[in-house]
């Protein structure tokens, strides 16, 4: 039998021989080369996501839809990280083979019972929701212009858990920014943590802003709170901060934005492309039968989802003045991403790139593509 495993980015499950004797039951296989390879044939295939990779089954008959086998984004907390607990929205929760009953001293990869709820999960990590932790982040109010040095968070958990038991390495703001120094008092069942102010400014929006913070306990149980503080920036003039790139080349000016750089598991992106002449003599580009702009998401450098502006049949052009600028699409219309992939399934936490790119005739995409970074962070 092999079951329960979570396999990202490998060779799969391959069954040269004996396969006819195996039973493959509660995997998660994604993004490997081949999901499940067999020379010899297949007993029970039941239960299992196989999502994303080049081929899911190979040498046997797609499973998919038959037996309880799914092929569906996972949704881990953290791939880039190398998290692969379930989010709460997961398909593989309570998904494993019904009929699976684990022994009573049976745990998953981190110690936890196997089964939590009526029914075992796919995957190696049995799905434990959060416990709510109550937490108050100091100063109240945020000024970015000020030169603090720090952040102070205070952790509560409910009266069954004692802090003395958090993992000290576990603790992050924002699930990027990880806590610097930690302080425990039993006695109070409070946990006083420190983050670098440094390393959170930069992923801070101005006004009201809902902080989370993330951890584990020794045994394995995550815990999660929130609060809101005030984000000001006296030296700042009023309106709206957007994240953006830019290049110049030959005297032009490829510029790229989103309307902000964190965003929650679910948001759209909105993102804008601009070209400006920053030269002293008129520039014309010229587009021949083929995207004339488009947009990118890529992760880890692989393609995501693009949105491309077509001008299938025809040559258009365009000419900047001096000072002129050219926007793609429209400033008060700008090109939506909803964090759906190409094959329209929601991603996963983490960071990507926005790529904006221009075709003028001369080279395709290569002076003209500029990037810049968001990060996704679980929508709770």
């Amino acid at each position: 039998m092999i079951a329960n495993n979570t396999i990202v980015k490998g060779g799969g499950i391959f069954l040269q021989r004996g396969g006819d004797n195996t039973k493959i039951i509660n995997n998660i296989i994604t993004e490997c080369i081949r999901g499940i390879t067999s020379w010899s044939g297949y007993s029970e295939i039941l239960n299992n996501d196989l999502y994303g990779n080049h081929w899911n089954y190979s040498g046997i008959p797609d499973h998919t839809g038959i037996n309880g086998n799914i092929s569906t984004n996972p949704t881990f907390v953290n791939t880039t990280a190398g998290d692969y607990h379930l989010l709460e929205d997961s398909p593989c929760i309570d998904a494993g083979d019904p009929n699976d009953i684990p022994g009573p001293n049976e745990t998953d990869l981190d110690g936890n019972p196997r089964v939590f709820g009526g029914r075992i999960d796919m995957g190696a990590y049995e799905f434990v929701p959060a416990i709510d932790a109550i937490i108050d982040i100091r100063p109240e109010t945020l000024n970015l212009a000020s030169r603090g040095k720090w952040i102070s968070c205070k952790i509560w958990l409910p009266e069954d858990y004692n802090v003395a038991d958090v993992n000290s390495s576990s603790v992050f703001l924002e699930d990027e920014v990880q806590a610097d120094w930690l302080w425990f008092n039993e006695k109070q069942n409070v946990v006083m943590a420190k983050f670098a102010r440094s390393e959170l400014v930069g992923i801070l929006e101005l006004g009201e802003v809902e902080l989370t913070v993330t951890g584990y306990l020794m045994d394995g149980s995550y815990f999660v709170g929130t609060d809101s503080i005030k984000v000001i920036d006296k030296g700042r003039l009023r309106g709206r901060r957007v994240n953006s790139n830019s290049k110049v080349v030959d005297g032009i000016e490829y510029y790229i934005q989103t309307d902000k750089s964190l965003y929650r598991l679910g948001e759209h992106v909105e993102m804008l492309y601009r070209v400006t002449n920053l030269g002293d003599e008129d520039v014309t580009f010229s587009s021949l039968p083929l995207p004339e702009w488009n947009f990118w998401v890529e992760k880890d450098g692989e393609y995501i989802w693009r949105a491309v502006n077509v001008w299938w049949g025809t040559i258009t052009e365009f000419t900047l003045s001096p000072g002129e600028s050219r926007e793609f699409p429209a400033h008060d219309h700008p090109r939506i991403w909803n964090m759906r992939d190409k094959e329209n399934n929601l991603v996963n936490v983490g960071k990507y790139s926005v790529i904006g790119g221009l075709y003028e005739g001369s080279g395709y995409y290569d002076h003209t593509k500029v990037s810049v970074p968001i990060r996704i962070i679980p929508n709770r």
